[in-house]
């Protein structure tokens, strides 16, 4: 017996979803407008103060020191050498805040004698990777306008970038509902050759100090890197790589992974390895959905 073809009358509830859309954006609008985001010490303006040690220093202590004197959302974390922190804080820049950090650090004297020979600066830093994300986004767009002017038709350019704005309206009207933070973490010792060292340690947080303070997230997301041709194990940063994905079971809710962090994730959980090609392969390919009853793949069509 022939099944009956199910037919979706998506059209038919157009104006429906047209006015339900309206709504969200509408309200993501108002939200952003009076509520804002909620940036993540990565992203706001501050202070960042440079200590000194005569010697290596345990972080955990320097946090405690800050926190017992008011200093609640510090950042802590070492650049250059051990002997060397970085701290920054939210608040505004204050003449005084170096020696108000440097008493809060010094304590005892008799017990921590290598903070007598502190040296510190402090300068201001802002929100210069907010305004380079939308610039580059805004730049971004209108790349993609212009290739689908030049590719098809004008209208269907507009039509392209006004979906990806209604997309992406929508899902920072949803952060900003629910004011969820943002923070930037890399990797710890790895020293990336595309960025300024300065820029990754004033605007990312190593993973180190991420772990050490038992925050948790709701969501992570791991980014590709250029390094398909490389064995796992060849990654000079591998072996952090794992505890960042064991660090993600107990302490963040979702993980995502793109491009290769997707097949690293793959790899370190599932045991699944990468099969090399002769070619890129890119685009849309032939496939049999083998498991329909999937809940991953419920849905899928077979094109043959």
């Amino acid at each position: 017996m022939a099944r009956a073809k199910k037919i979706y009358n998506f059209m038919g509830i157009r104006k429906l979803a047209l006015a339900f859309s309206t709504v969200l954006v509408l309200v993501s609008i108002a939200s952003l407008a009076s509520n804002g985001l909620k940036f993540g010490l990565d992203f706001t303006g501050g202070s960042l103060v440079e200590v000194g040690y005569a010697q290596a220093v345990d972080l955990d202590e320097v946090r405690q020191r800050l926190r017992a004197q008011g200093f609640e959302d510090a950042v802590v974390q070492t650049f250059g050498s051990a002997r060397d922190v970085l701290i920054r804080l939210q608040v505004a820049h204050d003449p005084q805040l170096g020696d108000k950090v440097l008493a809060a650090l010094r304590g005892d004297r008799s017990r921590r004698s290598s903070c007598a020979e502190m040296s510190l600066s402090a300068r201001r830093w802002g929100r210069s990777c907010v305004n380079r994300a939308v610039l580059g986004m805004l730049l971004a767009l209108f790349m993609v306008m212009v290739y689908l002017a030049f590719r098809f038709q004008l209208k269907f350019s507009l039509g392209a970038v006004i979906a990806l704005i209604h997309d992406v309206l929508i899902v920072l009207g949803l952060f900003s509902l629910l004011q969820i933070e943002f923070d930037l973490i890399r990797m710890s010792e790895h020293q990336t050759k595309n960025t300024a060292a300065e820029h990754m340690e004033s605007f990312y947080r190593p993973f180190s100090e991420v772990e050490a303070s038992g925050d948790k997230y709701d969501g992570l997301i791991i980014t590709g890197a250029p390094i398909e041709h490389l064995d796992f194990d060849a990654v000079t940063y591998w072996d952090e790589l794992t505890r960042v994905f064991t660090w993600t079971q107990t302490h963040v809710h979702s993980t995502f992974g793109v491009c290769w962090g997707g097949m690293a994730m793959i790899n370190h959980f599932h045991g699944v390895k990468k099969h090399l090609l002769p070619a890129k392969a890119f685009g849309c390919f032939r496939h049999r959905n083998m498991t329909p009853a999937s809940p991953y793949l419920r849905g899928f069509p077979t094109i043959a």
